[in-house]
């Protein structure tokens, strides 16, 4: 029952952190991408203490309260439509080869992002840009999202021999 109860525990931190960190980047709209990214991280330290279960629960309960709360929504629809769940599917595809888990990961990326510009655009009424505005944004938004990727592949292996024992998490702590 212990182990349960700091699952929920952490579960619900990782949440409210993660509510906090799009409401700034809401309020500070310069900020809304890459907080919207520091707060895929969170999903990517729940998925590395817990399973995909939790992982997805935070990735729920954060995509909710977000919509709910947030004054602008822009990180929210950041966060719900691809940066809030990609955590736990790189942990998937990449068990994959590097070609096809990077076919994978980019299919994602940009359909993901596709959703979310006729989302906006179609649902919302957002005005649309010029033809090569849309290219140039999926042009550098594909550079980023490899340099992310990176990012966290790197970051992993910091998170779990580095931070991880300076937060005192032992093996079966979660």
């Amino acid at each position: 029952m212990k182990n349960k109860t700091r699952r929920i525990a952490y579960g619900a931190l990782l949440t409210a952190i993660g509510v906090a960190l799009l409401a700034i980047g809401s309020v500070i709209t310069t900020l809304d991408i890459s907080l919207a990214a520091y707060t895929s991280l969170l999903i990517l330290f729940v998925t590395i203490e817990t399973d995909d279960k939790m992982a997805f629960s935070v990735f729920f309960c954060i995509s909710v309260l977000s919509f709910l709360i947030l004054p602008q929504k822009s990180p929210a629809f950041m966060f719900a439509f691809f940066m809030g769940w990609y955590p736990i599917y790189k942990k998937h595809v990449e068990k994959l080869n590097v070609v096809l888990s990077w076919i994978l990961k980019l299919s994602a990326f940009n359909t993901s992002m596709l959703l979310l510009y006729l989302f906006t655009t179609k649902i919302f009424s957002l005005p649309e840009d010029l033809v090569e505005m849309k290219v140039a944004f999926f042009l550098f938004a594909n550079i980023g999202f490899v340099l992310i990727d990176i990012f966290f592949t790197l970051f992993i292996p910091f998170y779990i021999f580095k931070i991880r024992k300076r937060l005192g998490f032992k093996k079966d702590l979660l």
